[in-house]
């Protein structure tokens, strides 16, 4: 189905214009799943490099302006995370630059999985105990 997706703009620093993206692709999934998302999911969005994946539908297929940042809350923590579309900074109020005080994973491009990201992962630890993986599977 398509539908118009509507938002408020901002350069990062001041509220901007309402914008909207006519024709703006979604779909329907079957509840099962939904199953093992963190609790009080109520939905799910591609942040592939595909053509239907949100951040190329609302900027195009330039690779400058399909830049997003996922903010995941720190375990146990009653903040929810925050997804942002765009080059940053990210502003929230007093006038703090949330963009200085994120840590960021650089995400990788793989040419034989074009729609994909990846990240480097050297190494996985669990606890602090390191798990034993075949290195050729992290590359």
């Amino acid at each position: 189905s398509q539908d118009v997706v509507a938002a408020y703009s901002t350069d990062g620093k001041n509220p901007g214009p309402k914008v909207t993206a006519p024709g703006f692709a979604f779909s329907c999934a079957p509840s099962f799943l939904m199953q093992g998302l963190a609790k009080g999911a109520s939905g799910m969005a591609g942040l592939s490099r595909a053509r239907l994946a949100p951040p190329t539908q609302l900027f195009g297929a330039s690779a400058s302006n399909r830049k997003f940042a996922l903010c995941l809350p720190s375990t146990g923590s009653n903040t929810p995370g925050v997804l942002f579309f765009g080059n940053g900074p990210y502003f929230f109020l007093p006038g703090i630059d949330a963009s200085q005080r994120l840590s960021y994973t650089p995400l990788l491009n793989n040419p034989r999985y074009k729609n994909q990201y990846f990240i480097g992962v050297t190494a996985i630890q669990i606890d602090g105990k390191s798990i034993a993986v075949d290195s050729a599977r992290l590359k």
